[in-house]
């Protein structure tokens, strides 16, 4: 199974990052929003379909970023928002031989794809809305929240910082690099 990260067009707005880069490849806390889908879905990101001048976007170790109207190839796909932040240990499950929507209390998040039907659209990865084909759907629901402005990065972040930093205490016992400070205990 291959993974998208679709970038929606309310995150075309997202200025200055969305300029830049697809939203995936922006930081919530210790991990790129990219990486969280990753562990949802179980799988590295093949590519994140997103604004047609980003195509030369070229980070190390970022998958590469292909315009929302390109034809994914055939095969298992996973089509995921690149808002959508899964709550921690959510993992997708779903794989099979019908297609699946992913639903969270905000609305859709994805659609899991089986071999020979049709990849969605660009109408439905600019606004997902109800499943992406005809046919038989399954749903289901997932667990998570999705980013509804650029702002909530900012906002969200220090609660998000904290929940990652205890999920991985390694991480928080890290040394402090030369030439910074550390100042108080960082406890709330």
């Amino acid at each position: 199974m291959k993974l998208f990260l679709f970038d929606e067009r309310q995150t075309d707005a997202w200025r200055p990052f969305a300029l830049t880069r697809p939203i995936g490849e922006l930081l919530f806390g210790t991990r790129l929003l990219r990486e969280r889908i990753e562990r949802f879905a179980g799988r590295p990101t093949s590519a994140a379909l997103t604004r047609p001048w980003l195509q030369s976007f070229r980070e190390p170790d970022a998958p590469p970023a292909w315009p929302r109207s390109r034809v994914v190839p055939d095969g298992e796909r996973l089509f995921v928002s690149s808002r959508f932040v899964p709550a921690d240990g959510q993992r997708f499950e779903g794989r099979g031989e019908k297609p699946v929507l992913l639903l969270t209390d905000d609305g859709v998040v994805g659609a899991y794809i089986p071999p020979g039907q049709p990849s969605p659209d660009s109408d439905w990865l600019e606004a997902p809305e109800g499943p992406p084909g005809g046919g038989e759907w399954l749903e289901r629901h997932v667990e998570g929240a999705v980013l509804d402005a650029v702002w909530r990065l900012v906002d969200l972040n220090p609660d998000q910082l904290a929940a990652d930093l205890a999920a991985d205490p390694e991480t928080a016992e890290s040394v402090v690099p030369d030439g910074a400070h550390l100042l108080g205990t960082g406890e709330r």
